[in-house]
């Protein structure tokens, strides 16, 4: 009998110190996250409701900034251009930027801006950009490489920027050069009208607005920026010197932001919970309509939240190349990846 009890005893020893380990595993698994003394603001500049800033809006509507005491004020202005003043001053906060001259040149006269962390890196099947052709042009075979783009009418939302470069780049790459096509100016928003109208041939387009154009059978899906240019850094975080200043409050931020990026990762590519993040992006975002979701390339954003600086780096050399850039700043200097590895350390890695 004494036997009996002491067998059942060991077992319920050994049962209790399996789900102690359990428990404190899940603990373990558990990050503590630190919150703020006092609730702060944070604002961040933007042009739109850009689909790309998804582990923002998640991270909003999962109480991940409010559990740090967190509140974001979003300024919306008609560019990035317009937010450097701004962010000079320490008016706004935060804002989304990608590769251009009129970055680094504001960093040559005086502005201290930081990159501090990726919003949209094109990695292999994730690209929200796309270079489009006109459908009847690519159905008939008349534009097939880019070989073919010669003389052609091809829109750009703007000049001296990393997505000039990257066409610069693939049109040299079959003998072309700038002066071999007609580049033309115009936001994302008129240039599935100007495929309508046969007034453009070739154009960048961002998502939603690609697969718009292909449901309407206006363009094709011609090469995205992962074909273009692998891994291309698209579009990042810069910090206003006041924001980076705050360390505490930038640190916290980060965290949150990176939370919501995660879950953004898990929803879109490991299909966990993507229901729920869709249901999130309907409210924050422009596309409303579920169906969208479906038909849409989804944008790769970094799980751990650094930015491709080989990509960023490259981009910067060629606007120095080409004369755009009048900056000696190397792009090196002005990416600031601490706020992000601290992040990583709270959360520790991402399962991929």
């Amino acid at each position: 009998m004494n036997g009996q009890l002491l067998k059942a005893w060991a077992l319920a020893a050994i049962l209790l110190v399996g789900q102690s380990v359990m428990v404190g595993t899940a603990r373990a698994q558990m990050p503590t996250i630190p919150k703020l003394d006092s609730p702060q603001t944070v604002k961040i500049g933007l042009t739109g409701k850009p689909i790309t800033f998804a582990g923002v809006y998640i991270a909003i509507s999962r109480g991940y900034f409010k559990e740090s005491g967190i509140t974001n004020d979003f300024v919306i202005v008609g560019g990035f251009n317009a937010l450097l003043g701004p962010l000079a001053t320490g008016e706004i906060d935060i804002a989304i930027g990608g590769v251009s001259a009129s970055l680094f040149n504001a960093v040559e006269r005086g502005v201290r801006l930081r990159v501090i962390g990726d919003v949209h890196t094109a990695f292999a099947g994730r690209s929200a950009i796309a270079l489009m052709v006109r459908k009847d042009l690519a159905d008939s075979g008349q534009i097939k490489d880019f070989a073919s783009l010669k003389g052609r009418t091809i829109a750009l939302t703007g000049r001296k920027t990393s997505l000039e470069l990257v066409l610069l780049r693939n049109l040299r790459s079959a003998g072309l050069g700038p002066n071999d096509v007609n580049l033309v100016v115009m936001p994302f928003g008129q240039i599935n009208a100007a495929f309508a109208g046969r007034s453009i041939e070739v154009g960048y387009q961002v998502e939603p607005l690609v697969a718009a154009a292909v449901g309407q059978k206006l363009a094709v899906r011609w090469r995205g920026l992962d074909e273009m240019e692998p891994n291309y850094q698209n579009a990042f975080l810069v910090s206003s010197e006041r924001f980076a200043a705050r360390q505490d409050v930038a640190r916290a931020w980060m965290i949150a932001y990176l939370r919501g990026v995660r879950d953004y990762n898990d929803a879109m590519f490991k299909n966990k919970d993507r229901e729920a993040a869709i249901q999130i992006l309907t409210e924050h975002t422009l596309v409303k309509t579920r169906a969208t979701y479906d038909g849409m390339v989804m944008p790769g954003i970094n799980p751990d939240g650094e930015v491709n600086v080989d990509s960023i780096v490259a981009m910067t050399e060629d606007l120095k190349t080409a004369g755009d850039i009048k900056s000696d700043t190397r792009a090196d200097q002005v990416i600031d990846m601490s706020f992000v590895r601290n992040a990583q350390r709270v959360l520790g890695p991402y399962a991929r």
